[in-house]
């Protein structure tokens, strides 16, 4: 995990956040993913920011083996406790890194989801981290989130339309894309298979 004030600063605000005894995400996986987990490359998957866990317990239950990775050591601890109630702790391992300066093993994943984070630094490396073939699964929110509910949210972890079906096509063949503009959520979902 890194050092830095700001990687400090980020594991203590997760933590916070994650230390109520609700799950704040739900239990539930992203509906995206649910609905084309078979898509998905089977075999070893990273779950990057998994939070909760919600989305790693999922993967896990559809077979897949999953690496829990998150900031958050509060959060890790809910996804393993959500990992035992469904009887696949097991299969979900949890690693607490900072993002900004972990590093990533190349060509050892089938398959990568990241679910409501983002950070255009790691594209490149997590396409690396897929095995030839790998898949990977995005899901993240437009700046039309900002412009239709007028929240402050910083747009630097937003997309311009369609901006994420260009970004990912230097790394990844898309299999998958959807942004509507009608979503109250304003989500876009991407899934693409390494090129």
């Amino acid at each position: 995990m890194g050092t830095g004030i700001c990687a400090e600063g980020d594991r203590e605000k997760w933590d916070k956040k994650f230390s109520v005894k609700d799950y704040i995400y739900g239990k539930e996986p992203t509906p995206f993913l649910k609905e084309n987990v078979g898509l998905l490359k089977k075999g070893r998957a990273l779950d990057v920011a998994a939070g909760e866990g919600r989305n790693s317990v999922f993967l896990a239950k559809e077979g897949f083996e999953v690496d829990a990775l998150d900031i958050s050591r509060a959060g890790l601890e809910k996804a393993m406790a959500l990992a035992r109630e469904n009887g696949v702790a097991e299969k979900v391992h949890s690693m607490q890194a900072d993002l900004d300066s972990y590093k990533f093993p190349e060509g050892v994943y089938d398959t990568i989801i990241m679910v409501n984070f983002t950070d255009r630094k790691l594209d490149g490396k997590l396409a690396r981290a897929l095995k030839p073939g790998g898949t990977m699964l995005y899901a993240a929110r437009t700046l039309d989130f900002v412009r239709k509910q007028g929240n402050k949210f910083n747009t630097d972890y937003l997309w311009e339309t369609n901006e994420v079906l260009d970004h990912f096509k230097i790394f990844f063949r898309a299999i998958k894309y959807e942004e509507d503009p009608n979503d109250p959520d304003c989500q876009v979902f991407f899934m693409g298979v390494r090129r």
